[in-house]
């Protein structure tokens, strides 16, 4: 298997040369591990539906619950590429990856002239809360930026602090949160935990995929509100918000 995986990782743009070694390989040994590739060199392909029934069969093929739940995991990541394009991954943009990659909510996305000042994104956070039917009870702030008292006056919500009702539908705001620092490890515990309200990144980190909405990547450049993304994205059954409670 080491030698078809080193076969799909140098063959990157070759995808029917990936697959037929991965082919191969299945009628030599059959296995989760091998129709996984299968479904990432599809994907990479962008034949999405094929891509997702190799998934499904490594899922029901896994040896563990480690591998069913991977495989689950890439059959979400597909349909959100699905739901993207009709081309490969590659074409798409960084932003639109994020998504596909993550299930997070993006506000912006790479365009032209002057990036988004941080009052047009949360502007943009209250027409999309307004737009979904999102109603939280409380808004509650890993820092201290003043912004975040703005965003709770045009929400009508309340700061909140202290212990958490577990009936709350809390909106946890951070302007750039320090990843694994303490309150962001348990602004998402307090969240996804619950299953109950989001977390609002206003300038999402590298490498981090955790928020459920964010304003821009670190370092967009010209990054703009685009409405119809953050609306496709929030409403798509796969996003991150799939489940979450957002309203009484």
């Amino acid at each position: 298997m080491a030698a078809v995986q080193t076969c799909w990782t140098a063959a990157r743009g070759e995808h029917a040369r990936a697959l037929l070694a991965l082919d191969r390989a299945f009628a030599l040994e059959p296995g989760p591990e091998t129709l996984y590739l299968r479904g990432e060199v599809l994907r990479s392909a962008g034949r999405y539906t094929a891509a997702e029934v190799a998934f499904e069969g490594a899922g029901q093929t896994a040896e563990s619950a480690e591998q069913r739940l991977a495989a689950d995991d890439q059959i979400r990541v597909t349909r959100r590429y699905a739901a993207l394009s009709a081309g490969r991954p590659e074409q798409l943009g960084v932003v639109e990856r994020w998504f596909a990659e993550g299930g997070g909510v993006p506000l912006c996305r790479s365009g032209s002239g002057l990036p988004a000042s941080d009052a047009e994104i949360l502007e943009e956070f209250v027409r999309l809360a307004r737009s979904s039917g999102w109603q939280f009870s409380e808004l509650r702030r890993i820092d201290p930026w003043n912004g975040w008292t703005n965003l709770a006056a045009a929400l009508e919500l309340p700061i909140g602090s202290g212990p958490l009702d577990p009936a709350a539908i809390p909106l946890v705001a951070s302007v750039r949160p320090a990843i694994g620092a303490d309150e962001w490890t348990q602004a998402l515990l307090m969240v996804h935990g619950l299953g109950r309200g989001l977390v609002f990144v206003l300038i999402q980190p590298d490498g981090d995929t955790a928020a459920d909405v964010i304003g821009t990547l670190d370092a967009l450049p010209g990054s703009r509100p685009d409405a119809a993304l953050a609306q496709l994205c929030a409403r798509h059954p796969e996003s991150r918000l799939r489940g979450r409670v957002l309203a009484p």
